[in-house]
């Protein structure tokens, strides 16, 4: 076989009823490509008979069983790629929600050296995507929360399909202490500020209809983990810790552009002579900005790949600007003070996280309709 040698990660924790499915595809899969292909099945402290059945599985397909004792997705990703010796280090989601036809292609992108991390993703253009509206719109907005923070090139932080270059993964494990579900945000980040090259692949997604995702606890350790990012991340920049130091101007110029355009927008709906003196005129061109903006807005909700938007804060932002300048005859000022300083803090943490981008850009032999960046180190 030619091409580089791969392994294939999948956790599971309290997972018997799909494991044996999961492995059997992903067998069929392994067959059809040209590198050599291997998988390991991670049982991660569960209380079922997913160990048993993972054992039984590897001897007969000819796969890896390993067992830890605690369960957490990171925690299972780092024990196997931790261990492993392929050249290409890659997990999914033993319930194969994500479309794993992708990974022959995800796989040669890093093999090839168009990409040191490769990434599915559901909120890219592309997408197609069969899930719970309210797993969608928290995916959303868990993203637009990140790209508010830091900006940076990828959307979807959180889907089960990833592959990475292992000389990649052995130096930013090393960054990553989540052991959990924000292993993959950490992980991702840690490359990205690493000065690694990312793409982004939209996938075909189907939702499974019962998940082992505790969604309060899963959010708090998620914010939480974004917070402590976030104060690392200042104290590198302060202390002269980071790797890149230079704020890069291309993306913070796109943050600072779409945040001035924000403010001037509450501007224009909330302040009278922003709009034209006297009520009678103001009223009609403030409901005329205001309608434009949030139209805006709600475009960018369905083109997600524009960095520098982040729509949902910005409607939402937006709607009560006009419910003030409806309601309130007073403090009009209050709305746009509050936008501006929101935008001023947005910009002030990109350009914590903002690093130089990449001399030249490769455009690897795949279909169109994925975001990508490349980076180099």
């Amino acid at each position: 076989m030619s091409g580089p040698t791969v392994e294939i990660v999948t956790p599971a924790h309290n997972e018997a009823e799909y494991l044996e499915r999961c492995v059997e595809r992903l067998s069929e899969l392994a067959a059809s490509m040209p590198s050599q292909v291997r998988i390991t099945v991670v049982d991660s402290g569960s209380t079922d008979d997913t160990w048993q059945v993972a054992q039984t599985l590897a001897e007969r397909y000819g796969i890896t069983a390993i067992r830890v004792d605690l369960p957490g997705r990171g925690r299972a990703i780092r024990a196997a790629w931790s261990a492993s010796d392929a050249d290409v280090l890659a997990y999914t989601d033993v319930d194969l929600s994500g479309d794993v036809t992708a990974l022959p292609m995800m796989v040669d992108l890093v093999g090839s050296g168009a990409a040191d991390v490769v990434i599915g993703s559901r909120l890219l253009e592309g997408a197609r995507v069969r899930r719970r509206w309210s797993r969608s719109v928290m995916s959303h907005t868990y993203s637009q929360i990140v790209q508010w923070l830091a900006a940076p090139p990828v959307l979807d932080l959180q889907c089960g399909l990833k592959v990475i270059d292992a000389r990649v993964a052995r130096e930013v494990l090393h960054h990553v202490d989540n052991e959990d579900w924000f292993f993959d945000t950490e992980l991702l980040l840690a490359a990205w500020q690493s000065g690694h090259r990312l793409v982004e692949v939209p996938l075909e997604w189907s939702e499974r209809v019962r998940t082992t995702v505790r969604y309060p606890s899963t959010i708090v350790e998620d914010l939480s983990g974004l917070i402590r990012l976030e104060v690392q991340q200042v104290g590198r920049r302060l202390t002269g810790g980071s790797r890149n130091l230079r704020v890069d101007p291309a993306p913070l110029g796109r943050v600072a552009a779409h945040e001035a355009v924000q403010t001037v927008a509450v501007a224009l709906i909330c302040l009278p002579g922003g709009v034209g003196s006297g009520a009678a005129r103001s009223g009609p061109l403030r409901a005329v900005v205001g309608g434009v903006a949030v139209a805006a807005a709600l475009r960018s909700l369905t083109a997600p790949g524009r960095r520098g938007a982040v729509p949902l804060g910005d409607l939402v932002q937006l709607l009560a600007a006009l419910g003030w300048a409806s309601l309130v005859r007073r403090v009009r000022w209050l709305p746009v003070l509050l936008r501006f300083a929101t935008g001023s803090a947005r910009v002030a943490s990109s350009a914590v996280w903002s690093v130089p981008e990449p001399t030249g850009r490769l455009s690897p032999p795949h279909p169109v309709g994925r975001r990508v960046s490349t980076r180099r180190a």
